[in-house]
């Protein structure tokens, strides 16, 4: 009795070793392929090229993927603060600085409205968020966790440049007669601007982008216009300002100037995060 007592105990440790052991080989598979997966997703960096045409074909492409990597770019002279975009809710850059990565994550496409209340790494970065959706919310948090920052957007007095009205009637500021098929704001080239079916609003955009201020439409000018800038120079230096051969032009062209002053302005204010 003793004796079979023993071989059904011993049988039933080797039963239980037999079932750990198949545990343990059934988790080690099941880690096998979850890395082998991650690694697949991992590798394909096909997104990070400097060529803009395959950059926003890439983002569709590759598989869905939020992440924020050390650039493998150095800066281009010829584009000195990198590439990046936004399409249909998803985004990517290469050879940004983290400012952008930031502005990518909160929405912030000019880089004069934000307010730096903690600084932020030097260096490049490459970053994508792909997602079918929810891309902004789970950009910041991996700008979070690569950076320590968060964002708020707040309303702020600052200085800024006022689009006014110089001269009236100039012929070729025109209210919009025929509505445009396309976006209605392309440039022909480096210093060739045209904008059809727009309000004056969106033209105050476009100076902010030279004039790295804070740009507010004060024209008063309601509805929407068809109108082009064309300048001689283009500009080789980051300055603060409007240049002087687009102010001129503006004036000439658009019987619009700029002039500074003050107003309330949402800004961007990135803080370290808790």
């Amino acid at each position: 009795l003793i004796k079979g007592a023993l071989k059904v105990m011993a049988w039933t440790k080797i039963k239980t070793a037999i079932v750990a052991s198949a545990v343990v080989l059934l988790a080690a598979g099941t880690t096998t392929v979850t890395v082998k997966e991650i690694q697949t997703h991992e590798i394909d960096d096909s997104w990070r090229t400097r060529d803009l045409p395959t950059m926003f074909q890439k983002v569709e492409q590759v598989p869905p993927q939020v992440r924020i990597l050390p650039s493998k770019f150095r800066p281009s002279p010829f584009r000195p603060y990198g590439d990046w975009f936004r399409s249909l809710g998803k985004t990517m850059g290469v050879a940004v600085p983290a400012q952008s990565v930031v502005q990518a994550a909160y929405g912030c496409d000019l880089p004069d409205r934000v307010v730096l209340a903690t600084s932020l790494p030097d260096g490049r970065y490459d970053f994508i968020a792909n997602l079918p959706e929810g891309n902004e919310n789970a950009l910041q948090q991996a700008v979070r966790q690569r950076f320590g920052v968060v964002a708020k957007w707040e309303t702020l007095e600052t200085n800024v440049l006022l689009l006014t009205v110089e001269t009236s009637n100039v012929p070729g500021l025109q209210p919009t007669v025929q509505k445009h098929p396309s976006e209605g704001f392309f440039g022909t080239t480096a210093t060739d601007w045209a904008f059809a079916d727009q309000p004056l609003s969106k033209l105050a955009s476009f100076l902010e982008g030279y004039s790295d201020v804070p740009v507010v439409d004060r024209t008063r000018l309601t509805g929407s216009f068809d109108f082009s800038l064309k300048w001689n120079k283009t500009r080789t230096q980051q300055t603060k300002g409007l240049p002087g051969f687009l102010k001129e032009a503006l004036i000439n062209q658009l019987g619009l100037e700029l002039v500074p002053g003050t107003a309330q302005v949402e800004m961007l204010v990135v803080e370290k995060a808790e």
